[in-house]
């Protein structure tokens, strides 16, 4: 997937993201642009179906405006395997990394 979200508004944005065509590769593609706004962070983050995608939750993960509740939401739907990665991985900031350990710790 080219990054065609690069060139779209955030309401364009919005209005994409209500679209129950858009495809998995597309949500993670918005998902990792570290401009989009807060309310959409949490339109990704509050659906389900699109956390249960390991590409969905690997582009939050990278996105710098996913953190607190949003973050811990994103980690407890990461299968435990794909925890300890995550943990140990430093692609990803010391934040989600400190946050999968506590995770894996409880």
């Amino acid at each position: 997937v080219s990054d065609w979200s690069s060139d779209v508004c955030s309401s364009d944005l919005e209005a994409l993201l209500q679209n129950s065509s858009l495809t998995v590769p597309e949500v993670a593609s918005i998902a990792k642009k570290g401009t989009l706004p807060q309310p959409l962070v949490t339109v990704i983050v509050a659906n389900g179906g699109w956390l249960a995608s390991g590409e969905v939750r690997r582009a939050l993960l990278s996105n710098p405006r996913v953190n607190g509740v949003q973050l811990d939401r994103v980690l407890r739907a990461t299968p435990k395997t794909e925890l300890k990665q995550i943990a140990q991985m430093s692609p990803y900031r010391s934040q989600v990394r400190m946050a999968a350990k506590k995770m894996l710790s409880d």
